[in-house]
């Protein structure tokens, strides 16, 4: 009887709960297009009409350019977009409901009780988690690059970026080791906890100190290339609201969208946004792990990128934001984000060009520029977009460069006169800062691991002191020039080779007395190969080097005959980034030439040396 009674008691209670989770929690008022939904327990989806009843754990799906708005027991409502999946988790009477977004785009317009203070509603991905308690906004999740984004229109949700383990509920057992007292045998004592429901997982998800607020008119995201939650920005008003209109997530092909970019007027603002707290310029905090993009960009729909204005972008008063130039627009009809022209936005790889066939520099150097921005701005778009946004060494050299260059050090001459005793060998060296010259240096852009480059130097050797004989130097200034290519081994290193005109003091005996010398000012031609490498980089600083070995062409100018020899040139120093196209550069240049030098009266074996410091500033452009 008693087992009976157990028995008969268990089953009322399966019976009860069994009941409650069919009963209805939702109805489809309105839908377009393709719509399906995957009951519990079934095995196969069915197509939905209006006016179909919802229950709990049930999957909802929707087709291209479809969308369906649900009505749950407590009046708020949730349209779905296009392509998109949904779960109805949990819906229960007295306590938050939870809805899984596992691709695509949902809107939710939740009612707001006078009383309520606590939160109403949670929404999850695989990224984050959302909490409701009255209030409009709309949340992208692509599950490509598992970004999650989030759109308030009206009041605040809270945003937190999560593990899926964190929220999502499971038996949780505690492992104890015992040590049996009669056997002295240690075994393990497992206590399992009471299931909790899906809700108090979130909960505690959001309660942590890295969640975000995200309010009227403001947009938050979440990656796995950033810490946490970014801080919320206001986004671009044109697009905040054309997207508020299109409650129904109409949408066009990409060949039929209208790009504008204009700014609103602020007195037909349908969304009046509410000012963000983070700098509107942008911030980026390593230690903190706090994130926030430059304000008044545009979100794209189906990646959920952020698209940050870029550096020539200016801030607008009356808007309080920057507005956008030069990195697309949006349809005012749709709100859909709209790529520049010959590009696209992929969500893994950034900016991509439209068509593979298009080989343009420019478009390739602008493509890189948008993904730098990207980079740096919204989020590491694999895990770490300045994995360089999925760099081409093909487009390692699509921007042209300019690099000036003030230089200032000293040249050593030592000569041993026909190798004789060293009572005739004898140093002349310049005095410190009596080295000075200019050095200019362009590179040219070029699709392919390949670009050309040229450089103009000039400088003033001004020989003084420390000379144990007659000396007369000829001239002071010498120019030299130097014509080659680089090419790319990889990112960090390129394959240098040129062709370079010298011109160079070499030391001459005169006929007219054996202790009288002319430095001779000679035009000697080199070629030259070596590599040159980035070797370390950081977000602001880095350190380059280069060193360059030449082979020297026999060369007669008037009584001097200048002989073959090797040279070495060597560069080495850190550099600071203005810009993403900019940068400050210092280096130590070490420079060594053996030659043998002929003249009418005498042969001799020279070994000329150069130190000298460089400042540059080197600029980049399309």
């Amino acid at each position: 009887m008693k087992y009976r009674n157990l028995f008969l008691f268990l089953s009322i209670a399966v019976f009860n709960s069994n009941i409650l989770a069919l009963m209805p929690i939702a109805e489809v008022i309105k839908l377009r297009g393709s719509i399906s939904v995957l009951s519990p327990g079934a095995h196969q989806a069915r197509s939905i009409s209006i006016g179909d009843k919802l229950v709990e754990d049930s999957s909802v799906l929707t087709g291209p350019n479809s969308f369906v708005k649900i009505k749950f027991i407590d009046n708020s409502e949730m349209n779905v977009g296009p392509e998109s999946k949904i779960v109805i988790n949990e819906m229960k009477e007295n306590k938050p409901g939870v809805i899984a977004l596992l691709k695509g785009r949902l809107r939710a317009d939740v009612e707001k009780e006078s009383k309520q203070t606590n939160l109403k509603f949670f929404i999850k991905t695989r990224s984050a988690a959302m909490g409701v308690r009255g209030t409009e906004f709309q949340t992208i999740y692509n599950p490509d690059n598992k970004v999650t984004s989030l759109l308030t229109y009206e009041g605040e949700v809270l945003m937190a970026k999560v593990d899926e383990t964190e929220v999502s509920p499971k038996s949780l057992k505690n492992l104890n080791l015992e040590r049996d007292s009669v056997t002295n045998t240690i075994r393990v004592n497992q206590k399992d906890f009471e299931i909790q429901d899906e809700s108090v997982f979130l909960d505690k998800a959001l309660q942590k100190k890295e969640v975000v607020a995200v309010k009227a008119g403001q947009n938050s995201l979440v990656a796995e290339g950033i810490k946490k939650a970014t801080l919320p920005v206001n986004i671009s008003p044109v697009q905040l609201n054309s997207l508020f209109k299109n409650e129904e997530f109409k949408v066009k092909p990409t060949e039929n969208l209208n790009a504008n970019s204009g700014i609103l007027d602020v007195s037909k603002m349908t969304i009046k946004p509410v000012p963000q707290i983070a700098p509107k310029e942008g911030l980026i905090n390593n230690s903190t792990g706090d994130f926030a993009p430059k304000s008044g960009g545009y979100v794209d729909l189906e990646s959920g990128l952020y698209v940050a204005p870029g550096s020539e972008s200016q801030f607008n008063d009356k808007l309080g934001v920057y507005v956008a130039k030069n990195v697309g627009g949006i349809d005012l009809e749709t709100g859909q984000y709209v790529a520049p022209d010959g590009l696209k936005l992929d969500a893994k790889k950034g900016f991509v060009l439209a068509s593979d066939s298009e080989k343009n520099p420019e478009l390739i150097a602008f493509k890189s520029d948008l993904n730098k921005n990207i980079s740096k701005d919204v989020l590491a778009i694999e895990t770490e977009v300045e994995k360089k946004v999925n760099f081409n060494i093909d487009e390692k050299f699509v921007n042209n460069l300019i690099q000036i260059q003030l230089l200032a050090g000293s040249e050593t001459i030592s000569v041993n006169k026909d190798g004789q005793s060293t009572n005739s060998q004898f140093d002349i060296k310049t005095k410190a800062m009596q080295s000075s010259g200019v050095k200019f240096h362009w590179e040219w852009s070029n699709v392919g691991q390949y670009r050309p480059f040229f450089t103009f130097q000039f400088l003033q050797n001004n020989y003084l002191g420390n000379v144990p004989t007659d000396v007369t130097q000829e001239s002071r200034k010498l120019f030299q020039m130097n014509f080659g290519g680089k090419f790319a081994l990889s990112r960090q290193f390129d394959l240098v080779g040129s062709f370079a005109i010298f011109q160079n003091h070499y030391l001459n005996q005169t006929a007219l007395s054996p202790q009288s010398y002319t430095l001779s000012r000679v035009a000697v031609n080199k070629l030259g190969l070596g590599l040159n490498t980035h070797f370390f980089e950081e977000q602001t600083i880095g350190i380059e080097t280069s060193l360059l070995a030449y082979y020297s062409f026999r060369k007669r100018l008037n009584n001097v005959v200048v002989y073959s020899g090797p040279s070495f040139e060597l560069g080495f120093g850190p550099y600071i980034k203005l810009s993403s196209k900019s940068d400050l550069n210092f280096s130590l240049n070490l420079k060594n030439e053996k030659s043998k030098v002929t003249g009418s009266s005498s042969q001799n074996k020279m070994d000329k040396t150069n130190s000298s410091l460089g400042l540059g500033y080197r600029v980049q452009f399309n």
